[in-house]
């Protein structure tokens, strides 16, 4: 715990390499600014302490009881507590620690330095643990593999993975700051809360899709056209619920893309060519549903999506 990681990564860096040219650069291109660069993976989809934790007030908590209360199965409602009460501990501890009035200086020094990185960085090494475990789900998937799934361990890692990689960006974290929130006139931060929010989401949505997950399949877009796939800084997107279940869609690389959906008919996986309309409408996507950044091979692509027509159809 002596390493103080202040720029934290919202979108695996792991992931990213697969946009990145033989100096190991990936070009992005600013939404807000309306300008592009290539750098490195680690230069980008980052924020300084993006999870650092928050000792949460009367109001805060009641809001996060009041998620947590949401769920219909008590069993998730208890990972609920049991995640909520691992992220809070540090809090406790703090309170110890400001108690102990005989502790030596140095002793107590060390002590607050050791639970001050535990507060900014537990966060991250907590997505590092999930990413590590995903890690070679993500390689099977990038061959258009999947007898992963067949196993239970393996099924359950990814289902997390995949929902985390949703909840835990700031596109996700500024849709939760509506101007017509119940808790608001209590004096509600959201920034403070998110974190927590991400994780009572993400967890609710990984064990509905759980429940079902034998209906649940693998649908690949091969791209075998001039034009790439690209990724953002939401890298899995939301293609909506028609009223049967969720449909994810997760680039993997420029000539691969993920659609992990509900569908009792279909095979547990089937591969599907990708015409070039079929690619500009999920880049489309991927730029409508992004906070501020897309990610692709090369600058001169990038400017051409973000200049995309906004009725772009899939074909």
């Amino acid at each position: 715990m002596s390493t103080l990681t202040k720029n934290q990564h919202y979108v695996w860096c792991n992931y990213l390499r697969e946009w990145t040219d033989k100096k190991g650069h990936i070009a992005c291109y600013m939404l807000k600014e309306r300008n592009s660069f290539c750098t490195k993976p680690e230069n980008i989809a980052v924020e300084r302490f993006f999870y650092e934790l928050t000792d949460l007030n009367e109001i805060e908590q009641e809001w996060i009881d009041r998620l947590i209360e949401r769920a219909s199965n008590p069993e998730v409602r208890q990972m609920h507590r049991e995640t909520v009460g691992l992220f809070q501990n540090i809090f406790k501890m703090q309170s110890w620690l400001d108690l102990q009035q005989d502790l030596a200086d140095t002793a107590r020094q060390s002590l607050q330095a050791k639970l001050d990185v535990m507060r900014k960085t537990l966060g991250e090494r907590w997505h590092t643990g999930i990413e590590n475990l995903a890690f070679p789900l993500l390689e099977k998937l990038k061959n258009s593999d999947v007898d992963f799934y067949n196993h239970e361990q393996d099924r359950i890692n990814f289902i997390h993975y995949i929902s985390q990689q949703f909840f835990r960006t700031p596109k996700l974290r500024v849709l939760q700051i509506r101007e017509n929130h119940p808790y608001f006139d209590k004096g509600l931060d959201l920034d403070r809360t998110w974190f927590l929010e991400s994780q009572i989401f993400a967890t609710n949505v990984s064990a509905g899709i759980f429940l079902e997950r034998n209906m649940y399949k693998f649908k690949f877009l091969t791209n075998e056209t001039e034009t790439s796939f690209i990724t953002g800084d939401q890298p899995v997107i939301s293609l909506g619920e028609d009223g049967i279940g969720f449909r994810l869609y997760y680039p993997l690389k420029p000539t691969l893309a993920l659609i992990f959906e509900k569908d009792a008919i279909a095979p547990l996986k089937t591969e599907t060519k990708a015409m070039s309309l079929q690619v500009n409408y999920y880049n489309s996507q991927m730029l409508k549903f992004s906070y501020n950044q897309i990610y692709g091979l090369n600058k001169e692509h990038l400017q051409a999506v973000a200049d995309l027509p906004k009725d772009v159809l899939a074909g």
